[in-house]
């Protein structure tokens, strides 16, 4: 089960580095990366099915490590599935991380919001949406829209969080896009 684990993790950081140094498009690539994603996504669909959720978040991990663009509905599909555990939605979320910022389309982030903005989600779970917003989309608007919801918001560990984050961005002058 171990060498399977690292097998599946291995797959995609070298999905990813192939990708990245060839400067290649997803859909241009060699038929072994959308394979690669094939196997990525079975085994996904498998964790699924037999309801592991270690299975489940090694496939997310693996798919993260890919970073392909075509994978964000099955990530975006598990970030919003509550009926999955917070450390599984988590996992999800970040997944996006590789994935390259021009693919991250306003669906995706609203999506994102929409997992942010609600209470019910677990602190960990609203967190990390919170993080991939910014971290995909680093404009006014976006900083102004967080900022207008944190004067709302009722968990504070959330609040907390949230300003702890803007703050540093602020100083590291990252809430402008074009000091990117």
């Amino acid at each position: 089960q171990q060498v399977r684990e690292q097998a599946l993790l291995t797959l995609g950081s070298l999905v990813n580095s192939f990708v990245t140094q060839n400067n290649v498009n997803e859909n241009a690539a060699p038929s072994e990366i959308s394979q690669s994603r094939h196997v990525l996504i079975s085994e996904l669909q498998r964790g699924i099915q037999t309801g592991s959720e270690r299975e489940v978040q090694i496939a997310l991990k693996a798919i993260g490590n890919a970073g392909l663009p075509s994978t964000i509905p099955q990530l975006m599909q598990v970030a919003r599935n509550t009926q999955r555990s917070n450390g599984t939605r988590n996992v999800a979320i970040y997944a996006l991380w590789r994935v390259d910022r021009q693919y991250i389309t306003p669906q995706v982030l609203n999506q994102l919001a929409q997992i942010f903005n609600t209470p019910e989600n677990g602190v960990e779970v609203r967190t990390a949406a919170f993080v991939m917003i910014m971290e995909r989309s680093r404009t006014q608007e976006t900083v102004n829209t967080i900022v207008s919801r944190l004067q709302r918001e009722s968990d504070p560990q959330v609040a907390s969080f949230c300003q702890t984050y803007l703050t540093q961005m602020a100083q590291n002058g990252r809430t402008n896009p074009l000091t990117q």
